[in-house]
């Protein structure tokens, strides 16, 4: 056993240095749970081993009462709801049946630290002297804050810290077979509850819920419910005690459950899957497996040998990890309807359900925030003149630049205020002749009287052919043409526009 305890604590040390020690309490399925020095895999595989068919157990329905054994393993110590206890008492009753509650305590992740320091290497050995003395410090914390936990009626679970070594106890459940051959422990154990007998009269035995982190599992909030004492009378035997004198792991029987049990055990830190490295630890697990087969053995309903029930199959047991009670959905006479959230795995709305997570995980995308600090963005003034000031001088920039606008200027000053000259009157160049002057000025050429000598008198009317001739170049009487001075006109003239006479005299 020395040698394969040595390899796998090494190996837990070098988990520890690089990736990260994981501390998660009470799960016993999935690579956390495998990975974690809380979990409890190392347990899980040991029954599967035995010959059972392990399960989880997260809802008691009719379909857990094929179970023949229940391992619950608690993350926060608290007693055990009403509805809950009537349940694990109505299984009970079927026979042959055992339940077996770990009490949660401060886990192994000090024994860890203080196990792994001296194999760590030199350089960081300071690391988990500091992990260790840390983890130290804060299960004296946990262990100020509890209390003793509310009783269902079974028996009484009391807070007591003590450093102690386990012994076989003189009872009839200790002289059975399945505990009869455990050996004391070598080493000393850290146990931090004991367990009691339930005393009615007792008022103290009753507890209070611990809401606040008493160990490494949450700590829960119950609601609406409570713990009261059952009305079904037990018996309780020690089976293993402590050098006190005081019961660490007990079992508990009634004349209504017939030969089914129920064995608590006073701290999970035994049956971790670091504690299970400790051979003491290993040996007690091993006389829980046993137990749990002897009422089904003494039944006859599995066979000593293959360990099979009567159908061939493999007697069940179920892992249970919740805290306080268990949700119970037992099958009722009436049709079964859906209520609440179930309503979209029904038909219509199961063919919409798919496509509305898809849609809300988009809207969570859209709504994700952006990590960093938020860049702040000048959204502008709408009253702001200079805003009006920088919109006009785009426009004149892309209609001109300031070419166009000085020349805007100018038109505004000569037209408008009536200005020849300043600083903002742009003077227009002069023009060159225009090349199409002639086609409206006229020709002082055509313009020159014309000297022609007197026609003779007209032919009596019956000459008809020199009458119409000589008429046809008869200039009218009194016309003269007068030459027409053009040096006066300005070529710009030309320029001018066609509503200049219309414009109001402004003298």
């Amino acid at each position: 056993m020395k040698r394969i305890m040595l390899p796998v604590l090494l190996l837990l040390v070098l988990v520890g240095c690089e990736g990260g020690l994981r501390t998660s309490y009470g799960p016993s399925v999935g690579i956390l749970a495998k990975r974690s020095v809380n979990g409890f895999t190392t347990l899980r595989n040991a029954f599967g081993n035995a010959g059972f068919a392990a399960r989880d157990l997260t809802r008691l329905t009719n379909r857990s009462k094929r179970s023949s054994v229940i391992v619950w393993t608690p993350t926060h110590p608290t007693g055990i709801e009403a509805n809950t206890t009537r349940w694990m008492e109505q299984w009970l009753r079927m026979g042959d049946k055992t339940l077996i509650y770990v009490v949660p305590d401060s886990g192994s992740e000090t024994e860890f630290f203080r196990d792994a320091r001296p194999l760590a290497p030199p350089e960081q050995r300071l690391e988990y002297r500091r992990r260790y003395a840390e983890n130290l410090i804060k299960e004296h914390q946990w262990q100020l804050l509890r209390t003793a936990l509310p009783s269902n009626g079974w028996l009484s679970i009391q807070p007591k810290v003590q450093q102690t070594q386990m012994v076989l106890a003189d009872s009839e459940a200790a002289r059975d077979d399945a505990w009869s051959d455990l050996a004391e422990s070598e080493h000393p154990r850290r146990v931090e509850w004991v367990l009691e007998a339930y005393d009615r009269k007792n008022k103290a035995q009753q507890g209070t819920f611990v809401f606040q982190p008493v160990g490494p599992g949450a700590p829960v909030w119950p609601m609406g419910q409570n713990v009261t004492p059952t009305s079904t009378k037990t018996e309780f035997q020690p089976i293993v005690l402590s050098e006190d004198g005081d019961a660490i792991v007990a079992r508990l029987t009634s004349k209504a459950w017939g030969n089914s049990q129920v064995v608590v055990v006073a701290g999970g830190s035994l049956l971790t899957n670091y504690g299970l490295t400790k051979p003491e630890n290993q040996a007690l697990a091993g006389r829980l497996i046993r137990t749990s087969f002897a009422p089904l053995i003494q039944s006859k309903r599995v066979d000593p040998r293959e360990r099979l029930l009567a159908d061939g199959s493999q007697p069940q047991v179920s892992f249970a990890t919740a805290s306080y009670s268990l949700p119970i959905s037992d099958r009722g006479t009436e049709v079964p309807r859906a209520s609440g959230a179930e309503f979209f795995t029904e038909f219509p709305l199961s063919f919409v359900t798919f496509h509305i997570a898809i849609l809300g995980f988009v809207i969570c995308l859209m709504l994700m925030p952006i990590f960093g600090r938020p860049k702040r963005v000048d959204r502008g003034v709408l009253t702001h003149f200079g805003d009006h000031l920088t919109a006009v001088a785009t426009l004149m920039r892309r209609r001109g630049g300031e070419t166009f606008a000085r020349r805007r200027i100018s038109d505004y000053m000569k037209h408008v205020r009536d200005e020849s000259s300043g600083p903002w009157v742009i003077e227009e160049p002069v023009h060159a002749p225009d090349p199409a002057l002639h086609l409206h000025v006229p020709d002082p050429k055509r313009m020159a009287p014309k000297v022609t000598a007197p026609k003779p008198i007209a032919d009596p009317p019956g000459e008809t052919s020199g009458e119409t001739s000589s008429e046809s170049h008869r200039d009218p009487p009194g016309e003269t043409a007068k030459a027409v001075d053009t040096s006066t006109i300005h070529p710009e003239s030309t320029d001018r526009r066609r509503d200049d006479s219309d414009l109001p005299d402004r003298g």
